[in-house]
């Protein structure tokens, strides 16, 4: 029976808002996310990206944005090692309506709790400018360092050397069930 060799893993959640605390730098802005995982991880049902709505934010609390993307996706394994992270990249039109990055997030999946619902705060992160003439160019055009592929952010070992500043955060809950974990003696202690 496969339940003797892997474990399930199964996420039901949503990316719920950005929250920035003067505000949005883009009129809009939407999502694109990439789930990462270690090499014995393999997909089961799901997708492992995605892209949000574009959304806006309101008049009343202009340092929120409202995402409300859901996320559904089962993996199996047969250890722990590699556990799933989700990369989120955040996309918005500059000044001079071309579409740039606003920032990125990385967090693990939660650890599976009884009948309590996981919330995640990720800090958003930008890359920052090396050099002064690269940041004054940068803040007149209104463009920031892109990175070539946000899944580094998931490796650590690849990702020294990255200068990033912190702005804002965003927030996400999930229900999250293991299946099979006992039969290979894993204890989750949560």
């Amino acid at each position: 029976m496969d339940y003797e060799k892997h474990f399930h893993l199964s996420v039901f959640g949503q990316l719920e808002s950005l929250i920035q605390p003067l505000g949005c730098d883009s009129k809009s802005v939407y999502a694109r996310y990439e789930i990462i995982t270690g090499a014995d991880w393999e997909l089961v049902s799901g997708s492992r990206t995605g892209v949000t709505q574009n959304s806006s934010t309101s008049r009343k609390r202009f340092h929120t944005v409202a995402l409300n993307m859901p996320l559904e996706f089962t993996y199996k394994s047969t250890n722990p090692f590699g556990w799933p992270q989700i990369v989120v990249s955040l996309w918005g039109m500059n000044f001079w309506g071309n579409e740039v990055c606003r920032g990125y997030c990385r967090f693990h999946i939660p650890l599976p709790q009884r009948n309590v619902r996981s919330s995640v705060l990720a800090p958003i992160i930008t890359p920052k400018p090396m050099d002064f003439c690269s940041q004054f160019i940068g803040w007149f055009t209104d463009w920031s360092p892109e990175l070539r592929d946000s899944s580094v952010l998931a490796h650590g070992n690849r990702s020294k050397g990255i200068h990033t500043q912190s702005y804002g955060h965003l927030e996400a809950s999930f229900d999250v069930l293991t299946r099979g974990s006992e039969a290979l003696q894993l204890e989750w202690n949560v």
